[in-house]
C-alpha cells in the first residue's frame, strides 16, 4: 500500500521528492572516505512532524489523510517509521564502507539513542493510541 501511494498519488510523490532532496546533504564523500553529517535529521524529522503542528500550508500527509479518510495521527506515524527505516537504511550504507569500526559503533549507538528511539516510541504511542 506505501509502495503504491509513493508511486501513484502525487503528493507523496512530492514528499518522496522533498525527502530525497533533504538526504542529499547527508552523505559527503571526502577523500577519507563518507562523511555523516547530523544536520539534516531536524529538517527530515521537522517535515514529518507537520502534520502534528498542522502547519499550513497542507502537508503532504494531510492530504493523504483527507484523501484515504484515514486519521492524520495514523498517517504522521506511517510516515514516520517510513523515516526511520530510510535513515537506519542510509546509516547502514554509510557505516558498512566506514574506515574506523570503533566509531561507526559509536555512532549507531549515539544516534539510535538520540534520534531513533525517542522518535519510534513517538510513532508507535501514536499508532496505538484509539
Amino acid at each position: 500500500l506505501v509502495l503504491l501511494l509513493l508511486l501513484f498519488v502525487p503528493t507523496m510523490q512530492l514528499l518522496l521528492f522533498v525527502l530525497i532532496l533533504q538526504l542529499l546533504p547527508v552523505l559527503v564523500l571526502t577523500p577519507k572516505g563518507p562523511v555523516f553529517p547530523i544536520f539534516p535529521l531536524p529538517l527530515l524529522l521537522q517535515l514529518a512532524l507537520c502534520p502534528v503542528t498542522m502547519a499550513t500550508p497542507p502537508s503532504p500527509s494531510t492530504w493523504v489523510a483527507f484523501v484515504l479518510g484515514l486519521p492524520i495521527e495514523l498517517v504522521t506515524a506511517i510516515l514516520l517509521i517510513m523515516l526511520l527505516l530510510l535513515l537506519l537504511l542510509l546509516l547502514i550504507l554509510v557505516l558498512s564502507t566506514a574506515a574506523i569500526p570503533v566509531l561507526s559503533a559509536a555512532f549507531v549507538e549515539c544516534v539510535v539513542a538520540t534520534v531513533v528511539a525517542p522518535t519510534f516510541m513517538f510513532a508507535t504511542t501514536m499508532l496505538c493510541e484509539d
